[in-house]
């Protein structure tokens, strides 16, 4: 029975948190439409991670859509739930964190945004980025959802007005002994042995079954809750990757290029283009992309215009959601048609929209997480049509600068010249 409901903004957010737990041997299931039943799982399903695709509602739409879930997984009996959030606090946070409080009927929730092995970290209720605040980081020029606010407490109280407390580990436990009102309690975060102090702590207290944070405290939930696993899986060896990446942000620019100089083809996509899929321009990428790949094995197919950042100003903000919506439909029309082709290939994906728009497009409701490749990095296989299909997933924040190269090493016998691999 499902012990423990996910609930994400995003797919690949539902994915790199569902990971935490299939890699401890813990049967977990990741749903891409909020609007299914939650009752109707099967039964060895441990854990329910779901996309509410929600990033981009905006809060009155957000809010409901968490509200519905949590409210339905009381009802049903989930006994445990955790509202992931982003990692750099994108998104309606103070209405999501508002909706989880709402309806669960649990008055005061833990909330512990850091994720020291992807450089996020909590001091003094700020979020920061590699020793940054986050609002002045690449995460502050994101297209679509800048962060405005590094400090905690102004990002919830720009859509909840429930109260914010900031605490540090070693107040935790005589905080959680106190009668509360309602209230998000932030947990400052510097490393993972204060995650896990906190964990030790929560383990301990009884009454606190809703949580939040992102895929950081999400690893110390089997800890916290006592689950246990016993299905393992491992990834295979494909020809070759092919790359579609949606994302705009310019850490993955940084990470494209440096792929592109060890042995990636690429191909490029008009972000602001008015694309017409009907028209023989879709087949000239696709020739180009079947060429490249026959020749390198490896092919990114981005999103950014050559020699052009796209940024707030790129973007007119009464044009970002056409765009959202045009980069997300062409990338999961292109993925169909390579699909069709057969390649025996590793497909990997940059940016949750995009990643629910391919889903959305060849007809695929759900992944199932098998292992971390790096942090925020997942490998994932879904079933399509009798086949079984290996999907990387990543948002455009994570991964080191050679992350698709490790991708590569991963799930391909790919060799440059010279015996690299």
């Amino acid at each position: 029975m499902v012990e423990l409901l996910v609930i994400a903004d995003d797919f690949t957010g539902a994915l790199d948190t569902g990971v935490q737990f299939t890699k401890k041997g813990i049967q977990t299931k990741i749903i891409v439409d909020s609007k299914c039943q939650l009752k109707n799982q099967d039964n060895n399903v441990q854990v329910l991670a779901v996309n509410t695709n929600s990033r981009a509602m905006d809060q009155k739409q957000a809010y409901e859509a968490v509200y519905k879930l949590v409210h339905e997984a009381r009802e049903i009996g989930i006994p445990y739930i955790y509202k992931k959030t982003d990692s750099a606090l994108r998104g309606n946070i103070g209405g999501e964190l508002s909706a989880t409080i709402d309806g669960s009927g649990q008055r005061r929730m833990v909330f512990i945004p850091a994720y020291p092995d992807a450089d996020r970290t909590t001091e003094n209720g700020i979020q920061y980025y590699k020793s940054i605040p986050i609002s002045e980081t690449a995460f502050g020029r994101d297209p679509f959802e800048p962060v405005k606010f590094s400090f905690i407490p102004d990002i919830i109280k720009q859509q909840s007005h429930v109260p914010v407390h900031i605490a540090n580990v070693s107040e935790l436990e005589k905080l959680l002994d106190t009668v509360s009102e309602k209230e998000v309690c932030v947990v400052n975060s510097k490393s993972n042995e204060d995650i896990r102090k906190a964990a030790d702590i929560l383990k301990e207290k009884e009454g606190y079954n809703v949580f939040a944070g992102c895929a950081g405290f999400a690893s110390m939930l089997p800890y916290i809750l006592g689950m246990e696993g016993k299905y393992f899986f491992k990834p295979r060896m494909t020809t070759g990757v092919i790359v579609s990446c949606g994302s705009l942000n310019p850490i993955t620019e940084r990470q494209i290029k440096y792929a592109e100089q060890n042995g990636f083809g690429r191909v490029h996509l008009s972000a602001l283009g008015k694309w017409d899929t009907q028209s023989k321009g879709i087949e000239k990428f696709l020739q180009s992309i079947y060429r490249q790949y026959e020749e390198k094995k490896c092919v990114i197919i981005d999103s950014f215009e050559e020699g052009k950042e796209l940024d707030e100003n790129t973007l007119q903000k009464e044009k970002m959601e056409e765009t959202r919506f045009q980069v997300a439909n062409i990338h999961g029309l292109i993925m169909q048609k390579l699909l069709e082709t057969g390649f025996d290939a590793t497909y990997v994906v940059t940016g949750g929209d995009t990643l629910k728009g391919i889903m959305d497009v060849i007809g695929c409701e759900k992944l199932n997480p098998v292992t971390e490749i790096e942090k925020g990095v997942v490998l994932s296989k879904m079933e399509l049509k009798g086949r079984e299909i290996q999907v990387v997933s990543k948002s455009g924040g994570f991964g080191g600068t050679d992350i698709f190269c490790k991708i590569r090493r991963t799930v391909t016998r790919v060799r440059l010249r010279g015996g690299t691999l």
